[in-house]
């Protein structure tokens, strides 16, 4: 899959498919690149013996899931479950606190709002956001961010007919840097997946 443009769609699919004959491989690499190694060669042989051509194969024993949690750029540790997703998995609450710039785990004592001015001359609007807001939350323990995320908004646009809201994380390490992972078919620097 490609992370961030089809991520959604074949999670909520193999959710949804109601065959018991379904496997599930959240790999985090590009596309191309993973599916012509050899393992996944080997893998798709299998799969094709098994069920076009009624032979026994390795596919029996697969586990029905298969996630590559990723460390930073293509490194990344399996794990294997029989769910999606993950019967281990613990959902994290978070609520943005604008004043502070930060995300936390317990919902603000009051509203608050952000405007801004958008204005269209001398942005390049493919490479320069008109507005940024960033915040941080840091993990008190060692957590792996495996999963559906979801970003609830309240957002109103005043005298223009559409605007464009882009939402990523990020991932960085306990100095502040930013740990890049593959995103898309080409790039080697993009956000975690908003599945």
């Amino acid at each position: 899959m490609d992370h961030g443009l089809h991520s959604r769609g074949t999670l909520e699919s193999f959710k949804r498919i109601r065959s018991q004959q379904k496997w599930l491989e959240v790999h985090g690499v590009k596309k191309w690149a993973y599916y012509y190694r050899l393992e996944s060669r080997i893998r798709q042989f299998a799969f094709f013996d098994r069920f076009l051509k009624g032979r026994l194969s390795e596919s029996a024993e697969w586990r029905r899931v298969r996630v590559a949690v990723r460390m930073r750029g293509i490194e990344a540790i399996w794990r294997s479950s029989e769910s999606w997703p993950l019967s281990e998995m613990r959902v994290r609450r978070l609520y943005l606190d604008l004043k502070n710039g930060r995300l936390q785990e317990v919902l603000p004592s009051r509203v608050t709002s952000r405007w801004y001015l958008a204005t269209s001359g001398g942005v390049d609007r493919l490479r320069c956001p008109l507005w940024r807001l960033v915040c941080d939350y840091r993990f008190t323990e060692a957590v792996d961010a495996i999963g559906p995320k979801r970003l609830r908004l309240w957002v109103a646009v005043l005298d223009v007919d559409d605007t464009d809201l882009f939402v990523g994380l990020f991932k960085l390490d306990r100095d502040g840097g930013l740990i890049t992972l593959p995103h898309y078919a080409r790039y080697d620097d993009g956000p975690l997946r908003l599945d």
